[in-house]
């Protein structure tokens, strides 16, 4: 699958990397520059602009800051399934909107501003992909799971998918109203939902 990562910290580098070891083709860019995460980096040789890297991708994964994310211009985003693993800040010069329960969740403040995208939000994917090397598929150790939600469930099925190829477990935890609950728990982690019927692993996409 050709998979577009947007953004240019550790972990775009990290989700361009593995995807690129699971067989994926993977087209990155670095909007409005090498330093658009706040953080110097080293642009790719192959790197694209956001609207290459989205139009050319089956799904599109947002791996910067969301108040980043929230410049970027939507109609490149139309019928493409969106990633949201954005960052948020809530205080400083980068403050994003208050995305803290009630208030709407990063991936459906997204879902506002890109309409025609099947946004899926997804969560820890900071923590999680950033350290360490993910599990096996199979085998009597359960591996590490990445809740998503999203309002379109065939969205959420092929990012599912994605999640396994990384190795890692994905758990649908429903719409994108669903993730308050998780995004306000930020030390949640997949098995701690308490319901392994809910994991999603390569087999059943």
């Amino acid at each position: 699958m050709r998979v577009g990562i947007i953004g240019g910290g550790t972990l775009a580098t990290s989700l361009a990397y593995r995807f690129d070891r699971s067989g994926h083709e993977v087209v990155r860019a670095l909007p409005r520059g090498p330093e658009a995460t706040g953080t110097p980096v080293e642009q790719p040789a192959d790197a694209a602009t956001v609207e290459q890297a989205v139009r050319g991708s089956e799904v599109a994964f947002l791996a910067l800051p969301l108040n980043r994310a929230l410049q970027l211009p939507p109609n490149p985003f139309i019928g493409r399934i969106v990633a949201d693993a954005t960052e948020f800040y809530r205080s400083g010069p980068a403050a994003d909107p208050d995305v803290t329960p009630p208030s709407p969740t990063s991936g459906e403040v997204l879902d506002q501003h890109l309409p025609g995208a099947a946004v899926v939000q997804l969560f820890h994917t900071v923590d999680l992909l950033t350290s360490g090397e993910p599990g096996p598929l199979g085998g009597a150790v359960p591996r590490t799971a990445i809740p998503l939600t999203s309002d379109e469930p065939s969205a959420r099925a092929v990012v599912a998918g994605l999640i396994s190829d990384l190795g890692f477990d994905a758990v649908d935890a429903g719409g994108l109203a669903a993730g308050r609950l998780l995004q306000a728990r930020a030390t949640l982690r997949g098995p701690q939902l308490g319901d392994e019927d809910v994991r999603v692993r390569i087999g059943d996409v």
